[in-house]
C-alpha cells in the first residue's frame, strides 16, 4: 500500500487493526512491512503492527522493534506519539511478568513501567494532544495501576479521564472492574460500591461501538461479564443511617468545617468515600481484620505490637491532616490568634516575600509529617513479615530491597519474595512495592519526598510570591511557594492514605493465605498450635483523666 498523507496512514492503520482483531498478527506485520511511501508515516504503521502484533505473539523482539520504530517516528517532536510508545513499554512489562513473575519483573524490568507512565502523564497533560488520546492515556495509566493492585490510584486516573469525557466506555468499564475488586474491603458498604459499579458497567456497555473500536470485542465482553457477576439485590444500598450511597460524594452540606475539608479532598481512610455522610460514626475505620498468632508469649506480644503500630500510622495521618487544615483551611480556627502571636516574634524581612509565623511553621510540619508516613508504612511491612532488615535501613524508597551501590542489582528481601512464590502474589504488597518505585523517577512524588529533607534537616523558607531564588546556597536552604507547599502536602497525604489502604490489604491477604495453608497442612488432630484470628475492638482515643 502506498502511503503519502495522513488519510492514507489512517486507512493503513485501520487495516492493521482489523487484522489484529481477526487474530492475524503475522499478517498485520507483513502488511505493514509491505507499505511504502512517506517514511515517517510508514514508520508509524509498522510501529503499530509490531507493538500489538508482537504482544499477541508474545515476541519480545517484535515489541522492542515497535518501541524503536515509535522513537524513529518522532516521539520527541510529537508528544501524542508518546502514547503509542507507552503501549510498547507496558507490553514489555506485562510480558516480563508473564515470563518471569512479579519479583523478577520489578527487579529487572521496572524501567518499562516507569517509562510508560512518564509518557502517559506527558500525553495526558499536553493540551495540544487530541482529547481522545489524552483520555485514553489516562485510562491506560489507570489500567497500569490496577494491574498491580493500586486501586486508589487507578480510580483517581479513571476519574481524571471521565472528567474530560464522562461517557468514555473504556474508563467507565475499567473503573467498574476496579470497584468490583475493592468492594469486599468495604465491609458494610459493599452494596454501595456494587451499585456504583453497576452504573459504570451499564454506561460503558452503552458506549458499545467505541469500546469495540478501542479495546476490541474482548473488552466489551469483559465488561458484560463483570456486570453479570452483580445481582441487583447485592447492589441495593443499605438504608441504615450513614450507609447511603451518594453519587459524586456530596460534602457541601457537612456542618463541621474540618470534616468538610477532609471530605472535599478525599482524605478519610475509607475505601468507599462515596458512602460517607457526616453522621457516620467512623470516618476512618480502616484496619486489618485480625492476625492469627501462636501460643507463645512472644507471639501474643507480636499481635499487640502490630495493632499499636497500625494505630500509630493512623494517628500520624490524622495529625498531619489536622495540621494541614489548621495551616491552610479557609475556615481554620487559628488564623487570627496565630497571626497575632506571629506578630510578636520580630521576624526580619529579607525582601523576598517570605512568610514567617505559626501557620507557616505548622504547614512545614504537616508537609514533613505527611512524608514520614510513607516510611512508617514501610516499617510496618517489615515488622509484619519479620524481615532481617534493621529499622535504620528501612524507608519507603527502599521498601522491598536494600540500598545498593551504583550498578548493583536490586534484590527483593527474601521474606517478601516468599509472598509471590505460589504464583498468585499479594496484591496489597504488590501495590506497595510499585508505589515505592515511584520514588526512583523524576516524578511529582519523588520531588516532594526529596523536599522533606529540607523541611526536617535543613532550611525550608516559604514565600507568598517566589522570586528567582539564589541557587548558591541551595544545598542548605530551599525556597518554596506557599501554594506549592500546601498542595504538595495534600498530594503526600493522598499518597499516604493509599499506602495505608494497601498496607491493610497486604496483611488481610497474607492472613487469609496463611489460614488456607494451615488448613491444607492440618494433620487431622485439630491441634494446629495457633489461636484463631484475634478480634480487634475499638480503643479509647484519649485518657484525659491521666493528664
Amino acid at each position: 500500500m502506498q502511503i503519502a498523507d495522513y488519510q492514507a496512514t489512517e486507512t493503513a492503520m485501520d487495516k492493521v487493526r482489523a487484522l489484529l482483531d481477526a487474530r492475524q498478527p503475522a499478517e498485520a506485520i507483513a502488511f505493514a512491512d509491505a507499505c511504502e511511501g512517506d517514511q515517517p508515516l510508514v514508520t508509524q504503521v509498522r510501529a503499530l503492527a509490531c507493538t500489538h502484533g508482537g504482544t499477541m505473539l508474545r515476541d519480545r523482539e517484535l515489541i522492542e522493534r515497535g518501541a524503536w520504530l515509535w522513537m524513529q517516528a518522532g516521539v520527541d517532536k510529537h508528544p501524542g506519539l508518546g502514547y503509542n510508545l507507552s503501549n510498547a513499554h507496558l507490553d514489555l512489562w506485562d510480558l516480563a511478568v508473564a515470563e518471569h513473575g512479579f519479583v523478577v519483573a520489578i527487579q529487572d524490568h521496572r524501567h518499562h513501567l516507569h517509562t510508560a507512565r512518564e509518557l502517559l502523564f506527558a500525553a495526558a497533560a499536553d493540551e495540544q494532544v487530541p482529547q481522545d488520546t489524552r483520555v485514553q492515556a489516562l485510562t491506560n495509566l489507570g489500567n497500569s495501576y490496577d494491574n498491580l493492585g493500586r486501586d486508589a490510584d487507578a480510580i483517581a486516573a479513571y476519574d481524571q479521564a471521565l472528567a474530560l469525557d464522562p461517557g468514555f466506555g473504556m474508563a467507565l468499564g475499567n473503573k467498574a472492574l476496579t470497584l468490583l475488586g475493592v468492594a469486599p474491603l468495604a465491609r458494610q458498604h459493599v452494596p454501595a460500591l456494587l451499585s456504583e459499579a453497576v452504573d459504570a458497567f451499564d454506561a460503558a456497555i452503552e458506549d458499545r461501538d467505541r469500546v469495540i473500536r478501542i479495546g476490541g470485542l474482548s473488552a466489551l465482553e469483559h465488561f458484560e461479564a463483570g456486570r453479570a457477576r452483580i445481582k441487583v439485590s447485592d447492589a441495593e444500598p443499605s438504608n441504615k443511617p450513614g450507609h447511603v450511597h451518594r453519587p459524586g460524594f456530596r460534602y457541601s452540606d457537612w456542618q463541621d468545617p474540618y470534616l468538610r475539608w477532609c471530605a472535599r479532598h478525599g482524605l478519610f481512610l475509607h475505601v468507599s468515600l462515596g458512602c460517607l455522610s457526616e453522621s457516620y460514626e467512623e470516618l476512618d475505620p480502616l484496619f486489618f481484620e485480625g492476625v492469627t498468632v501462636g501460643l507463645s508469649d512472644g507471639e501474643q506480644r507480636r499481635v499487640k505490637d502490630l495493632v499499636d503500630a497500625f494505630n500509630a500510622v493512623k494517628q500520624d495521618l490524622m495529625a498531619a491532616r489536622y495540621l494541614l487544615w489548621l495551616a491552610s483551611g479557609d475556615e481554620s480556627p487559628i488564623r487570627e490568634h496565630a497571626a497575632a502571636t506571629s506578630q510578636r516574634a520580630g521576624f526580619l524581612d529579607s525582601l523576598m516575600y517570605a512568610r514567617w509565623g505559626v501557620r507557616t511553621g505548622i504547614a512545614v510540619q504537616a508537609f514533613a509529617a505527611a512524608t514520614n508516613l510513607l516510611d512508617k508504612v514501610a516499617c510496618l511491612v517489615h515488622l509484619y513479615y519479620r524481615t532481617r532488615r534493621k529499622t535504620t535501613a528501612v524507608s519507603f524508597r527502599y521498601l522491598w530491597h536494600r540500598r545498593t551501590q551504583k550498578n548493583k542489582p536490586d534484590v527483593m528481601d527474601a521474606e517478601l519474595t516468599d509472598q509471590f512464590a505460589d504464583g498468585r502474589g499479594n496484591r496489597g504488597l504488590m501495590a506497595l512495592c510499585d508505589l515505592s518505585c515511584d520514588l526512583e523517577t523524576e516524578s511529582p512524588l519523588n520531588e516532594l519526598v526529596e523536599r522533606r529533607h529540607s523541611a526536617t534537616h535543613r532550611f525550608l523558607t516559604v514565600h507568598s510570591m517566589l522570586l528567582d531564588s539564589d541557587e548558591t546556597n541551595a544545598e542548605w536552604l530551599e525556597r518554596v511557594d506557599w501554594y506549592e507547599l500546601t498542595e504538595g502536602a495534600m498530594r503526600l497525604l493522598s499518597t499516604a492514605r493509599a499506602g495505608i489502604i494497601y498496607l491493610a490489604r497486604t496483611i488481610d491477604i497474607a492472613e487469609q493465605a496463611a489460614a488456607e495453608h494451615r488448613d491444607e497442612g492440618a494433620d487431622g488432630t485439630g491441634r494446629r498450635g495457633f489461636l484463631p484470628s484475634i478480634p480487634l475492638f475499638r480503643a479509647s482515643t484519649e485518657h484525659p483523666d491521666f493528664e
